[in-house]
């Protein structure tokens, strides 16, 4: 497994203490093969696979069969597919009809730098700014709750919500397989609306704006809270560890 927890043929995480090499087999004919022009390189790797280039990082091969699927993915088309029959995004089938690359903003030579507005200082350390939106739909079970401004104060204001929010970004982050921290900034509300209908419970939704920061850190410990001494700013570290800075990523 890769630090994604994808799976691959020849490639594995760095702290995988399970992994092994093997020499091929046989199965995959080991030949280079010439690479069409808007490839990386001129010729395929060693088992017939072409790689996009850094100013068009993104592989895609031929048309959806499911409109519906392109709606959903931001993709005009599927992940191209390598000789070893699974999909990729950033390398194709040297003799792929279909396959084409495009850019993508934020990938590749295209990768966008960290701004100062992108910046979230705390103490002597900085964050990397990142907001998500929430939706979160509540059944008034029985219709006890008359007060909806009661549960939307209970949620924005209470410490414990804000630990919650931000400890879900710190262990979001935990499949890459390398320590983090998350800092808490802000927690509002932009949306909400109250659906009541005849002989049934009400329905209340809210759409919330999280903002938050995260940064990595030198190494993974057991995990604690500390806090600035303000309710607004809760920050899950990992305890004995040092944040990374900038310039360090």
């Amino acid at each position: 497994l890769t630090t994604d927890q994808s799976r691959e043929l020849h490639y594995f995480a760095a702290r995988c203490t399970t992994c092994t090499c093997h020499p091929a087999l046989g199965a995959i004919d080991v030949r280079t093969q010439p690479c069409p022009s808007f490839a990386k390189s001129v010729s395929s790797d060693n088992h017939g696979n072409c790689e996009c280039p850094p100013e068009q990082p993104l592989c895609i091969e031929g048309d959806w069969a499911d409109p519906s699927e392109g709606e959903s993915s931001g993709r005009p088309g599927p992940y191209c597919k390598t000789t070893f029959g699974w999909e990729s995004s950033s390398e194709f089938r040297y003799n792929c009809p279909s396959c084409y690359c495009l850019e993508v903003e934020g990938e590749g030579s295209r990768q966008r730098q960290i701004d100062a507005e992108d910046i979230i200082p705390f103490e002597t350390s900085e964050f990397v700014r990142n907001y998500v939106l929430v939706d979160i739909r509540l059944v008034n079970f029985l219709n006890t709750i008359t007060e909806w401004t009661e549960v939307e104060d209970d949620l924005l204001e209470n410490q414990q919500s804000n630990l919650a929010f931000t400890t879900a970004a710190a262990m979001s982050l935990t499949h890459l397989d390398f320590p983090s921290s998350a800092l808490f900034q802000e927690l509002v509300l932009e949306e909400s609306g109250e659906y009541a209908e005849p002989d049934v419970e009400t329905c209340y939704t809210m759409r919330l704006r999280f903002t938050f920061g995260t940064m990595w850190t030198t190494r993974d410990t057991t995990r604690r809270l500390q806090s600035s001494g303000a309710s607004e700013q809760v920050i899950v570290i990992d305890d004995g560890m040092r944040l990374l800075s900038i310039s360090e990523l």
